[in-house]
Protein backbone atom coordinates (compact mmCIF):
# COMPACT_ATOMS: atom_id res chain seq x y z
CA UNK A 1 0.00 0.00 0.00
CA UNK A 2 2.72 2.72 0.83
CA UNK A 3 4.54 1.78 -2.24
CA UNK A 4 1.30 2.65 -4.54
CA UNK A 5 1.23 5.51 -2.48
CA UNK A 6 4.46 6.45 -3.42
CA UNK A 7 4.37 5.80 -6.64
CA UNK A 8 1.33 8.04 -7.44
CA UNK A 9 2.27 11.28 -4.79
CA UNK A 10 5.37 11.06 -7.30
CA UNK A 11 3.39 12.66 -10.00
CA UNK A 12 1.04 14.79 -7.83
CA UNK A 13 1.07 18.35 -7.72
CA UNK A 14 2.46 18.35 -4.49
CA UNK A 15 5.82 17.00 -6.49
CA UNK A 16 5.45 19.45 -8.67
CA UNK A 17 5.24 22.63 -6.13
CA UNK A 18 8.32 21.16 -4.19
CA UNK A 19 10.13 21.38 -7.04
CA UNK A 20 9.39 24.67 -7.70
CA UNK A 21 10.14 25.60 -4.31
CA UNK A 22 13.49 24.07 -4.68
CA UNK A 23 14.28 25.76 -7.66
CA UNK A 24 13.22 29.19 -5.69
CA UNK A 25 15.60 28.78 -2.77
CA UNK A 26 18.61 27.96 -5.60
CA UNK A 27 18.83 24.13 -5.56
CA UNK A 28 18.01 24.32 -9.08
CA UNK A 29 17.66 26.69 -11.99
CA UNK A 30 15.19 26.44 -14.67
CA UNK A 31 16.90 28.96 -17.32
CA UNK A 32 18.88 27.93 -20.39
CA UNK A 33 21.98 26.12 -20.69
CA UNK A 34 24.16 28.81 -21.14
CA UNK A 35 27.42 30.32 -18.75
CA UNK A 36 27.45 33.62 -16.79
CA UNK A 37 29.70 35.54 -15.71
CA UNK A 38 29.90 37.41 -11.95
CA UNK A 39 33.00 38.50 -10.13
CA UNK A 40 33.42 37.25 -6.36
CA UNK A 41 35.72 39.76 -5.90
CA UNK A 42 38.05 41.89 -7.53
CA UNK A 43 40.19 40.29 -9.93
CA UNK A 44 38.35 37.28 -10.59
CA UNK A 45 35.48 36.04 -12.41
CA UNK A 46 33.54 32.93 -11.67
CA UNK A 47 31.46 31.03 -14.38
CA UNK A 48 27.99 29.03 -13.67
CA UNK A 49 25.70 26.76 -16.07
CA UNK A 50 23.10 24.82 -15.61
CA UNK A 51 23.58 20.89 -16.65
CA UNK A 52 20.52 19.73 -19.36
CA UNK A 53 19.39 17.26 -16.48
CA UNK A 54 18.70 21.16 -14.36
CA UNK A 55 21.08 21.52 -11.32
CA UNK A 56 23.82 23.83 -11.08
CA UNK A 57 27.49 23.91 -11.45
CA UNK A 58 29.90 26.54 -10.36
CA UNK A 59 33.48 26.94 -10.87
CA UNK A 60 35.90 30.05 -10.71
CA UNK A 61 37.56 29.85 -14.24
CA UNK A 62 41.30 29.89 -15.26
CA UNK A 63 41.49 33.81 -14.30
CA UNK A 64 40.39 33.41 -10.83
CA UNK A 65 42.43 30.19 -10.17
CA UNK A 66 45.59 31.96 -11.26
CA UNK A 67 44.96 35.08 -9.70
CA UNK A 68 44.90 33.07 -6.56
CA UNK A 69 41.42 33.24 -5.22
CA UNK A 70 39.82 30.08 -3.30
CA UNK A 71 38.18 27.74 -5.75
CA UNK A 72 34.11 28.20 -6.17
CA UNK A 73 31.35 26.53 -4.64
CA UNK A 74 28.62 24.35 -5.96
CA UNK A 75 24.96 26.00 -5.92
CA UNK A 76 22.59 23.95 -3.93
CA UNK A 77 24.77 22.39 -0.94
CA UNK A 78 23.97 25.35 1.61
CA UNK A 79 20.22 24.51 0.68
CA UNK A 80 19.97 20.93 1.40
CA UNK A 81 21.44 21.57 4.34
CA UNK A 82 19.01 24.24 5.38
CA UNK A 83 15.99 21.89 4.54
CA UNK A 84 17.46 19.00 6.64
CA UNK A 85 18.35 21.46 9.65
CA UNK A 86 14.79 22.99 8.88
CA UNK A 87 12.89 19.26 9.30
CA UNK A 88 14.67 18.44 12.37
CA UNK A 89 14.47 21.65 14.31
CA UNK A 90 10.35 22.11 13.17
CA UNK A 91 9.32 18.66 14.50
CA UNK A 92 12.05 19.29 17.58
CA UNK A 93 9.30 22.14 18.38
CA UNK A 94 6.22 19.84 18.48
CA UNK A 95 8.01 18.41 21.87
CA UNK A 96 7.67 22.18 23.43
CA UNK A 97 4.49 23.49 21.98
CA UNK A 98 2.33 21.32 24.07
CA UNK A 99 3.54 22.77 27.34
CA UNK A 100 0.81 25.89 26.13
CA UNK A 101 -1.77 23.65 26.94
CA UNK A 102 -2.76 23.48 30.56
CA UNK A 103 -2.33 19.76 30.52
CA UNK A 104 -0.14 16.71 29.59
CA UNK A 105 -1.37 15.49 25.60
CA UNK A 106 -3.24 12.47 26.10
CA UNK A 107 -1.48 9.49 24.84
CA UNK A 108 -2.92 7.24 22.06
CA UNK A 109 -3.74 4.62 24.55
CA UNK A 110 -5.57 6.90 26.82
CA UNK A 111 -9.59 7.00 27.11
CA UNK A 112 -11.21 9.13 24.40
CA UNK A 113 -12.84 11.42 26.69
CA UNK A 114 -9.96 12.26 27.85
CA UNK A 115 -8.20 13.26 24.48
CA UNK A 116 -11.62 14.80 23.55
CA UNK A 117 -11.52 17.01 27.01
CA UNK A 118 -7.98 18.19 25.80
CA UNK A 119 -8.20 19.18 22.24
CA UNK A 120 -11.23 21.24 22.85
CA UNK A 121 -9.34 23.18 26.04
CA UNK A 122 -6.11 23.32 24.08
CA UNK A 123 -7.00 24.04 20.37
CA UNK A 124 -3.99 27.05 20.54
CA UNK A 125 -1.71 24.75 21.50
CA UNK A 126 -2.85 21.45 19.06
CA UNK A 127 -3.12 23.84 16.20
CA UNK A 128 0.53 25.32 16.54
CA UNK A 129 1.69 21.39 16.98
CA UNK A 130 -0.02 20.69 13.39
CA UNK A 131 1.86 24.06 12.30
CA UNK A 132 5.26 22.79 13.33
CA UNK A 133 4.63 18.98 12.01
CA UNK A 134 3.60 21.00 8.70
CA UNK A 135 6.49 23.17 8.24
CA UNK A 136 8.68 20.07 9.21
CA UNK A 137 8.12 18.14 6.71
CA UNK A 138 7.73 21.06 4.04
CA UNK A 139 11.61 21.08 4.55
CA UNK A 140 11.93 17.48 3.74
CA UNK A 141 10.22 17.91 1.23
CA UNK A 142 12.62 20.17 -0.61
CA UNK A 143 15.46 17.85 0.73
CA UNK A 144 14.05 15.12 -0.85
CA UNK A 145 13.34 17.10 -4.52
CA UNK A 146 16.41 18.82 -4.20
CA UNK A 147 18.36 15.78 -3.71
CA UNK A 148 17.65 14.96 -6.94
CA UNK A 149 18.08 18.09 -8.37
CA UNK A 150 21.65 18.04 -7.29
CA UNK A 151 22.72 15.00 -8.31
CA UNK A 152 25.65 14.92 -10.73
CA UNK A 153 26.12 11.01 -12.66
CA UNK A 154 23.62 9.41 -13.99
CA UNK A 155 24.20 7.03 -10.72
CA UNK A 156 23.34 9.74 -8.08
CA UNK A 157 20.05 10.54 -9.78
CA UNK A 158 18.75 7.01 -10.88
CA UNK A 159 19.04 6.16 -6.99
CA UNK A 160 18.16 9.52 -5.80
CA UNK A 161 14.83 9.31 -8.10
CA UNK A 162 14.57 5.82 -6.85
CA UNK A 163 13.87 7.15 -3.52
CA UNK A 164 12.10 10.87 -4.15
CA UNK A 165 8.55 8.42 -3.84
CA UNK A 166 9.00 7.31 -0.31
CA UNK A 167 10.40 10.83 0.83
CA UNK A 168 7.44 12.64 -0.53
CA UNK A 169 4.70 9.52 0.81
CA UNK A 170 6.85 10.35 4.06
CA UNK A 171 5.71 14.54 3.51
CA UNK A 172 2.30 13.63 1.93
CA UNK A 173 1.74 11.25 5.65
CA UNK A 174 2.46 13.71 7.83
CA UNK A 175 0.46 16.42 6.06
CA UNK A 176 -2.78 13.92 6.34
CA UNK A 177 -1.80 14.17 10.08
CA UNK A 178 -1.35 17.57 10.50
CA UNK A 179 -4.97 18.30 8.90
CA UNK A 180 -6.27 15.16 10.54
CA UNK A 181 -5.11 17.12 13.68
CA UNK A 182 -6.61 20.30 12.83
CA UNK A 183 -9.90 18.50 12.06
CA UNK A 184 -9.95 16.91 15.58
CA UNK A 185 -9.24 20.15 17.03
CA UNK A 186 -12.19 21.65 15.85
CA UNK A 187 -14.56 19.53 15.98
CA UNK A 188 -13.68 17.53 19.40
CA UNK A 189 -15.98 20.09 21.87
CA UNK A 190 -19.11 18.65 19.49
CA UNK A 191 -17.83 15.68 18.02
CA UNK A 192 -19.15 12.15 19.19
CA UNK A 193 -16.26 9.40 21.08
CA UNK A 194 -16.36 7.47 18.11
CA UNK A 195 -15.57 10.26 15.81
CA UNK A 196 -12.96 12.09 18.10
CA UNK A 197 -11.63 7.81 18.74
CA UNK A 198 -11.43 7.36 14.54
CA UNK A 199 -9.83 10.70 13.94
CA UNK A 200 -6.93 10.73 16.91
CA UNK A 201 -6.51 6.99 15.55
CA UNK A 202 -6.34 8.21 11.86
CA UNK A 203 -3.61 11.15 13.25
CA UNK A 204 -1.47 8.83 14.97
CA UNK A 205 -0.76 5.83 12.43
CA UNK A 206 -0.66 8.66 9.37
CA UNK A 207 2.08 11.31 11.48
CA UNK A 208 3.61 8.07 13.53
CA UNK A 209 4.28 4.56 11.85
CA UNK A 210 3.15 5.37 8.18
CA UNK A 211 5.11 8.41 8.24
CA UNK A 212 8.28 6.93 10.15
CA UNK A 213 7.92 3.87 7.83
CA UNK A 214 7.98 5.81 4.42
CA UNK A 215 10.82 8.05 5.94
CA UNK A 216 13.23 4.92 6.88
CA UNK A 217 12.95 3.37 3.40
CA UNK A 218 13.68 6.92 1.80
CA UNK A 219 16.51 6.67 3.83
CA UNK A 220 17.91 2.86 3.03
CA UNK A 221 17.22 3.74 -0.89
CA UNK A 222 18.62 7.08 -0.77
CA UNK A 223 22.27 6.06 1.19
CA UNK A 224 22.61 4.21 -1.86
CA UNK A 225 23.05 7.66 -4.09
CA UNK A 226 26.92 6.86 -5.54
CA UNK A 227 29.14 9.50 -2.95
CA UNK A 228 28.42 8.75 -0.08
CA UNK A 229 30.89 7.07 2.43
CA UNK A 230 30.72 3.84 4.51
CA UNK A 231 30.43 5.00 7.44
CA UNK A 232 26.55 7.53 6.22
CA UNK A 233 25.32 4.11 4.46
CA UNK A 234 26.38 2.02 7.72
CA UNK A 235 24.19 4.91 9.53
CA UNK A 236 21.59 4.50 7.00
CA UNK A 237 20.90 0.88 8.29
CA UNK A 238 21.27 2.12 11.80
CA UNK A 239 18.39 4.38 11.48
CA UNK A 240 16.39 2.60 8.90
CA UNK A 241 15.80 -0.22 11.11
CA UNK A 242 14.31 0.76 14.20
CA UNK A 243 11.64 3.13 11.52
CA UNK A 244 10.79 -0.68 10.12
CA UNK A 245 10.08 -2.12 13.39
CA UNK A 246 7.97 0.14 14.54
CA UNK A 247 5.28 -1.15 12.29
CA UNK A 248 4.91 -3.59 16.20
CA UNK A 249 3.38 -0.48 17.44
CA UNK A 250 0.27 -0.94 15.35
CA UNK A 251 -0.54 -4.19 17.36
CA UNK A 252 1.28 -3.52 20.18
CA UNK A 253 1.37 0.11 21.67
CA UNK A 254 4.50 -0.15 23.44
CA UNK A 255 6.38 -0.70 20.02
CA UNK A 256 5.41 2.78 19.65
CA UNK A 257 9.22 3.79 21.23
CA UNK A 258 10.38 2.63 17.90
CA UNK A 259 8.41 5.43 16.32
CA UNK A 260 10.46 8.04 18.12
CA UNK A 261 13.53 6.03 17.81
CA UNK A 262 13.52 5.85 14.21
CA UNK A 263 12.21 9.08 12.98
CA UNK A 264 15.09 10.97 15.16
CA UNK A 265 17.64 8.44 13.52
CA UNK A 266 16.38 9.17 10.30
CA UNK A 267 16.17 12.85 10.73
CA UNK A 268 19.96 12.97 12.10
CA UNK A 269 20.91 10.76 8.95
CA UNK A 270 19.48 13.64 6.62
CA UNK A 271 21.19 16.24 8.52
CA UNK A 272 24.47 14.40 8.04
CA UNK A 273 23.47 13.37 4.55
CA UNK A 274 23.31 17.17 3.77
CA UNK A 275 25.99 18.23 5.24
CA UNK A 276 27.96 15.17 2.84
CA UNK A 277 26.41 16.28 0.13
CA UNK A 278 27.35 19.68 0.14
CA UNK A 279 31.10 18.85 1.04
CA UNK A 280 30.88 16.65 -1.78
CA UNK A 281 29.70 19.69 -4.43
CA UNK A 282 32.36 21.80 -3.03
CA UNK A 283 34.86 19.19 -3.59
CA UNK A 284 33.40 18.74 -7.29
CA UNK A 285 33.80 22.56 -7.89
CA UNK A 286 37.23 22.93 -6.73
CA UNK A 287 37.68 20.28 -9.32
Amino acid sequence: MLGVVAHEITNCPVATALDRVVSYVGLRTGKPLQARRQAPSAGATWRTWTHREGFVVTDYDIEARKAGHPAGRAVGGGGLIAAAAGFLVFYLATAFLPNLASSPLPLPDDPTEQARAWYAENGLAAALTGVAQFLSVVCLGVFVVGLVAVSRTAGQRSAARAARPWGLAAVALMVLSSVLGWVLTAVAADASLGTVSALRTANFITGGTAHVVALGIFVLLASRIPGFGKGVRVFAYVAAVPALVSLVSLVWFNGSVFILLGRLLCMIWIVVAAVSVSRRLSRDARG
